[in-house]
């Protein structure tokens, strides 16, 4: 979302329909609007287009997806909702919002969730799978479409809605809670079913997180926290045809534990479930054995900030592996999580902490002169890290020193070199290069060479992602390598 009454609106298409919204539908200051932005890296005018979206009140975009026609879904909350298009479903008076354009950004259908602003609905995440458009999210209220599977337990609960995608009309509807506050963050399609997380604060029940399997739950069959005053993170597992729940969980310990992210990846053999959030308990569970080599850091239990996680669970929701993440100088959050094909593992999040571990064993203050960070003097500081799907961490943090900077060139090569720096190196320094376990490969003293530019070889080395570290007394060089 956007405050900016100048936020960039583009037409680069050639299809003079394409704008939704030209301009912010709200007039205060500090009234929002959400956004969409088309963007093609390669093209010289990246910016394909872009449209404000929302009226005359606070309104912000949470999740968007493509089908296979390349047409856009676009979800979030609001009021006075500017949803547009026909279809066979379609509310106009929700809080929260589907939205459908072309690729083109002209609209097709739209609908709010819930029947009036009054039931607080916010619509959080999308997918999109052969013709069937998912939606999860939570509602205040029990106007869900339109004849839900099951009863509103009171407060807030989650939810997660089917809709067909060429007819727009609903193919089920469901909501995720019991009792108390509870909300459906995202949601994952993987063939029969879809897996949604979430945060609850609810009592188990016997719709939720799962069914009454004999009354014994995969992983953890209640909350940690025996007088439910904080939340516990819950994985539900429904049919995807029907929305039917047949399996669920919840996981924690004594504090306060959100599920914000999940996506399905595969080790090669296996699909795997991957869910990330934030935890501040000081138990949170660990398995009775974690994955052999696998980041383990179960030693930032218990130190009172809120603490990224990853937890891998396998499509029945055993657990398979679970790790927390970050320093622990203060709360850190993890909001996102994508598996790819090239078997890696991206967590993004934010941090109000002043430095962050971006590789095994190692954490380089946020103030550092190098991209990958924000200045220090903001509030909070972005992150992306990067595991691979066995587990391993393998994200390489690079930095130049303040008053030396260097490159590496050919970068990729095959263990052949040139360091190039702007300044001759005039201390003695230590070369040392290292593989993505942390392990130094190489290392070679250098001796106060006042050369600005040196070769080196390693030698004959596996294909892959390496550290050239330079350092010596005030002194750091950081760089990646890629040996082909």
């Amino acid at each position: 979302f956007t405050d900016s009454e100048d936020f960039p609106v583009i037409n680069n298409t050639g299809n003079a329909n394409t704008l939704h919204q030209t301009t912010k539908g709200c007039s205060a200051p500090d009234c929002n609007s959400a956004f969409i932005v088309k963007i093609n890296s390669t093209a010289t005018n990246p910016i394909i287009w872009s449209s404000y979206f929302g009226d005359t009140g606070d309104c912000g975009g949470n999740a968007i997806r493509l089908d296979d026609n390349g047409n856009v879904y676009f979800v979030g909350s609001g009021t006075d909702l500017p949803v547009d298009g026909s279809g066979t479903y379609m509310e106009t008076s929700g809080s929260g919002f589907v939205q459908e354009f072309t690729n083109d950004g002209v609209p097709i259908w739209g609908t709010t969730i819930g029947t009036s602003s009054t039931s607080k609905a916010n619509v959080r995440s999308v997918e999109v799978s052969s013709g069937t458009v998912y939606v999860a999210g939570d509602i205040s209220a029990s106007d869900l479409p339109p004849t839900p599977l099951n009863s509103w337990g009171g407060t807030s609960d989650g939810f997660a809605i089917s809709f067909d995608g060429s007819s727009h009309g609903v193919n089920w509807s469901r909501f995720l809670g019991g009792l108390w506050d509870d909300a459906a963050n995202d949601l994952v399609f993987v063939s029969p079913n879809i897996y949604v997380t979430g945060a609850t604060q609810s009592d188990p029940t016997l719709t939720f997180p799962g069914p009454d399997l004999g009354g014994t739950l995969d992983y953890q069959q209640g909350h940690a926290d025996a007088a439910s005053q904080y939340r516990d993170i819950f994985i539900s597992r429904s049919t995807a045809s029907s929305g039917a729940l047949n399996y669920g969980t919840y996981y924690g310990g004594g504090g306060y534990d959100v599920g914000k992210s999940i996506c399905a990846g595969t080790d090669g053999t296996n699909t795997l479930i991957y869910i990330t959030g934030y935890t501040d308990c000081s138990n949170f569970p660990f398995p009775s054995s974690n994955l052999a080599n696998a980041y383990d850091d179960e030693a930032l239990n218990g130190l009172g900030n809120d603490q990224p996680f990853i937890i891998m669970l396998d499509q029945n929701l055993s657990n398979k592996w679970v790790t927390l993440f970050g320093k622990g100088t203060g709360d850190e959050y993890g909001t996102g999580v994508s598996a790819y094909s090239n078997q890696k593992l991206y967590i993004t999040g934010y941090s109000f902490g002043n430095e962050f571990p971006f590789d095994d064993g190692q954490s380089v203050p946020f103030d550092a002169p190098d991209p990958y960070y924000f200045d220090a003097i903001q509030i909070t500081n972005g992150y992306t890290t990067r595991f691979n799907m066995y587990s391993v961490l393998t994200g390489i943090v690079e930095h130049n020193a303040p008053d030396n900077k260097g490159f590496i060139f050919p970068n990729p090569n095959n263990g052949d070199f040139t360091v190039q720096m702007e300044k001759p190196i005039d201390a003695d320094c230590i070369l040392t290069v290292y593989n993505v376990l942390g392990k130094a490969i190489y290392t070679l003293p250098l001796r106060a060479i006042n050369q600005s530019k040196f070769s080196i070889s390693i030698g004959n080395q596996a294909s892959g992602i390496y550290l050239v570290e330079i350092q010596g007394k005030g002194f750091q060089l950081e760089s990646k390598i890629i040996i082909q």
